[in-house]
Formats: C-alpha cells, sequence, structure tokens
C-alpha cells in the first residue's frame, strides 16, 4: 500500500470519525433542549397557558423528530465512508482485505440495537414522556 493510498484509506476513517462525533453532539444538544423545556414546563405549569403548553409539546416534538432524522442520515454517510474504504484497501492491498473478509463480524445492519438506532429511541422516548407531562398537567390544570 503506497503512502497515497494510506492517506485516503485514513481520511474515511476520520470522516466516520467526525460524523459519530457531529451526531452525538447534535443529540447531546437537543437531549439537553428538550430537558430545559420539560424543566421550565415543570417549575411554571400553573403559570403557563394552553397555547403555551401546545408550543412547548410542539417544540419538543419538532427538535427530537430532526435529532432522529439527523442521526438516520449520519449513518447512511457512515456506511458510505466505510464501503469507500473497503474499496480502497481492496484496490491497493487485497491480502490486508482478505483478512477483514474472513473476520466473522456481526452484521451491522441486521443489529437492532445499535447506537443510531438507541439514540433513536432515546429521542422517541422524550418525546412521548414529555408529551405525557405535558398533556396530564394541562388536564389536571384546566379541571383545577
Amino acid at each position: 500500500m503506497n503512502e497515497g493510498w494510506v492517506d485516503i484509506y485514513k481520511l474515511q476513517y476520520e470522516r466516520i470519525a467526525q460524523h459519530e462525533n457531529q451526531r452525538l453532539i447534535f443529540s447531546n444538544i437537543v437531549v439537553v433542549i428538550s430537558t430545559a423545556i420539560l424543566a421550565l414546563f415543570i417549575k411554571s405549569t400553573e403559570e403557563l397557558s394552553i397555547i403555551s403548553n401546545i408550543w412547548l409539546a410542539m417544540i419538543l416534538v419538532f427538535l427530537n423528530a430532526v435529532a432522529s432524522i439527523y442521526i438516520k442520515k449520519s449513518r447512511s454517510w457512515i456506511k458510505f465512508h466505510q464501503n469507500r474504504a473497503r474499496k480502497i484497501l481492496k484496490a491497493s492491498n487485497p491480502e490486508i482485505m482478505k483478512i477483514y473478509e474472513d473476520e466473522n463480524k456481526p452484521d451491522s445492519d441486521q443489529d437492532k440495537e445499535r447506537r443510531p438506532n438507541l439514540q433513536i429511541i432515546m429521542h422517541l422516548v422524550i418525546v412521548f414522556l414529555g408529551l405525557a407531562i405535558i398533556i396530564i398537567s394541562s388536564i389536571t390544570n384546566v379541571q383545577n
């Protein structure tokens, strides 16, 4: 493997790491904002109007939906860079590629509990719990 191919190969994995880090950072930012929204709601539940509750719920759903879409999209880019790295390795050093192909590596496409799926589930849980809190509190405030 000449030096140019090695650099291009490494670049693919650097890009994969960047996508994974960006996905995690974006997801964490949305979790923090969602938590702040719920904390604001819980702290001032009796002071907020129904319209305010609806807006908070819509913001919560929107942010977490965008995060879920971003997570899903980042996986396709990661797969793209992984495939490109495999092609580079296969073209430049077939012996090493043979070692990778002979490994009994689990198929991440079949793994339902892979990190991106778990992150998406976390965002769904935030949405459902948040909506449940907002709806239940709104109903009890209207009755009082």
